[in-house]
């Protein structure tokens, strides 16, 4: 977990021609303590564990590595930020490759751009991978695996099960909004 968590922070690790891999599951129950700060940016709400912060942010440090799960799994992920986008294990990814791994019971909120693997995909590849769980966004394009799959995406073999909620459009069990891209015996 430890290592997740530095992951979430190291940006070097997010850079095209990185491989990254899973050598066990990893229990992430701590992560309903992490992050205490204003999670919605309302005034009397500075005390709020935010939990795991997402690796990879959009457009300034995208998530472009390989990550190979090696068909391990992250249990009782815990993302509390709706007022934030691009919110999941991986907040936004660009010609990422994401494969072989779970997340099973996930506890995940954002605002838009919301999923239990990944909040936003631009030409991205999600490969033989689940998310399960609960995934809720107080805004659009929310999915249980994925919020966004966009430009040139492909997700393949892969499933999402449990509860996605949302208040805007594009809400879907899977994958909230697919544009663009395609999506394979899932």
């Amino acid at each position: 977990l430890s290592h997740l968590k530095g992951l979430s922070t190291a940006r070097g690790y997010w850079a095209s021609g990185v491989h990254l891999t899973l050598t066990g599951d990893i229990d992430a129950s701590a992560t309903v303590s992490w992050n205490v700060g204003d999670h919605d940016n309302n005034a009397g709400t500075d005390n709020v564990a935010m939990g795991f912060s997402p690796i990879g942010v959009y457009i300034t440090a995208d998530f472009k590595a390989v990550f190979d799960g090696a068909g391990w799994v992250i249990s009782n992920l815990y993302i509390n930020r709706p007022a934030s986008a691009d919110i999941g294990l991986f907040g936004a990814t660009k010609g990422a490759v994401i494969a072989n791994v779970g997340v099973t019971n996930v506890n995940v909120t954002g605002q838009s751009y919301v999923g239990g693997l990944m909040g936003y995909a631009r030409n991205s590849s999600i490969t033989d991978s689940y998310a399960t769980g609960a995934v809720e966004g107080k805004g659009s394009q929310i999915g249980g695996l994925v919020g966004r799959n966009d430009l040139g995406s492909n997700t393949t073999g892969s499933y999402a099960a449990g509860s996605v909620a949302g208040t805007g459009d594009d809400i879907g069990g899977l994958v909230g909004r697919n544009y663009k891209s395609s999506i394979t015996a899932s």
